[in-house]
């Protein structure tokens, strides 16, 4: 059975550390965590973050370069499980994002770095600014993870600060990396819309609800638009946004720096498989490279496809309700 990143990571601690009584109090101290979070580590409710990994790697002793080699020899793809964990989901759903977060930070510090997604459906990372839609997909999953619950009124539900806190730290690091691209689906908007229309005529969505969504999808819509118009965010940093014309099968980011690559491969909207592995990612990328033959760019030219695009989203936020029947059957 292959190990996971977390056992590899506890095996380099246990070497580095015999005496078993000292990884508690050590990791406290070299990750300035309390005790409950160094047990979840321990076992295995969490991972370890790629930024607690180096300052566990630099602290003890072991070699960071040797810890990633044995994890690629090792072809281990991971994927934080919480399918069976049945208590703290606001933390569970947050160290998800966090985990992204770390990547995202310590690989951002490096020359060169590059960041390529596909997406078939708007991702988290785009909700920052957008806090109802970003409640709406905590929303499912959490109810999806409860399936044994009621669902309640989206009103009565509440978006912990921890998740806002961790969806801004997401959206600060990836606003740092120097050079991205983005292949979005055509349709990119209408597994949310579905959900939407799915919520609103089962009454678990006020009608105050329902606008403040059609607003914020409209506002994304908007800041999109301008990247696509000027190619660079508001920090400066040049994105181009490719349309492609064939359909994305899922939603993945694979991030390129000092000659190594770390793919994001996710399952649901927040629950991703990570892997460092170096003939995985590098198919990956090939598999990217292909979408990319058919895809169209926006980016500062184009101007009738990327006017098209973004009127033919905005009909479909306008038209929610006449819409409704087509996006749930």
């Amino acid at each position: 059975m292959k190990k996971s990143i977390n056992d590899i990571v506890l095996s380099a601690i246990r070497n580095s550390i015999r005496n078993e009584k000292e990884i508690i109090p050590s990791l406290m101290s070299f990750l300035n965590i309390g005790r409950q979070s160094v047990y979840r580590r321990l076992r295995g409710e969490i991972p370890f973050s790629f930024e607690e990994i180096a300052t566990i790697s630099v602290r003890m002793g072991f070699s960071l370069d040797e810890l990633i080699n044995h994890i690629n020899d090792s072809n281990d793809i991971y994927q934080e499980n919480t399918s069976n964990k049945k208590k703290d989901f606001p933390n569970l759903y947050a160290d998800e994002i966090y985990r992204i977060a770390s990547i995202l930070e310590n690989v951002r510090k490096y020359k060169d770095v590059n960041i390529i997604t596909t997406a078939n459906r708007l991702p988290y990372i785009s909700s920052t600014s957008h806090l109802t839609i970003a409640k709406l997909g905590y929303y499912k999953w959490f109810f999806q993870k409860h399936d044994d619950y009621d669902t309640p009124y989206f009103r009565d539900f509440i978006l912990p600060s921890n998740i806002v806190a961790a969806i801004k730290n997401v959206i600060y690091n990836y606003k740092k990396i120097e050079k991205q691209t983005v292949i979005l689906d055509y349709n990119i908007l209408k597994p949310l819309l579905k959900e939407v229309c799915y919520y609103y005529k089962r009454d678990l969505l006020s009608e105050n609800d329902f606008q403040l969504l059609q607003e914020e999808f409209l506002g994304f819509l908007d800041s999109l638009e301008m990247i696509a118009i000027k190619g660079y965010h508001s920090s400066g940093i040049k994105l181009d946004i490719y349309l492609s014309n064939i359909n994305i099968e899922s939603n993945c980011s694979l991030l390129e720096y000092d000659c190594n690559r770390c793919l994001q491969l996710w399952i649901n909207s927040v629950e991703s498989i990570i892997s460092f592995n170096k003939d995985f990612c590098n198919a990956q990328y090939e598999w990217i490279r292909s979408l990319k033959k058919y895809s169209t760019l926006i980016t500062q030219c184009n101007d009738y496809g990327r006017t098209h695009f973004f009127k033919k989203q905005r009909e479909l936020v306008m038209n929610l309700r006449k819409k409704n029947e087509v996006f749930i059957s």
